[in-house]
């Protein structure tokens, strides 16, 4: 009966430490469709961007052009719910997004705080669309 206490109890824990990330409907690799920076649309011919949401808690950006991949962003994400996520960048950067997911097309939209040398912050209002791979 102990034996078994303990095993209930081990596999909980391995599940509950795990649950945040694996169980994300965001986990996967997706392809850059539009995006806006304060109305703005904010890539030109990005049409081999993606973007990785990693079960571990991590995600990165990517240029591949010529069979040649270059991380432009990295950095950890949390599911907060079933319509938001959190990205941080570093550690005085961060956002949170409203999100959707609809036939396999992430949509969300959220203002980043950037902060700059002279001490101040620069707000930049992002809405992307990404398609799964």
């Amino acid at each position: 009966m102990k034996t078994c206490f303990i095993i209930s109890i081990t596999v909980f824990v391995l599940v509950s430490c795990n649950y945040t990330h694996e169980t994300s409907p965001l986990v996967g690799e997706w392809s850059f469709v539009e995006g806006f920076s304060n109305g703005k649309p904010n890539f030109v011919n990005e049409e081999y961007r993606t973007k990785v949401f990693n079960s571990d808690g991590t995600f990165y950006i990517s240029n591949s052009e010529n069979a040649h991949e270059n991380i432009d962003i990295k950095g950890k994400f949390e599911t907060i719910d079933d319509t938001r996520f959190k990205e941080i960048l570093d550690s005085s950067t961060s956002v949170i997004y409203a999100y959707e997911i609809k036939n396999d097309t992430l949509t969300f939209e959220g203002e980043i705080k950037i902060p700059m040398k002279n001490g101040n912050h620069r707000y930049v209002l992002v809405k992307e669309k990404w398609v799964r791979r």
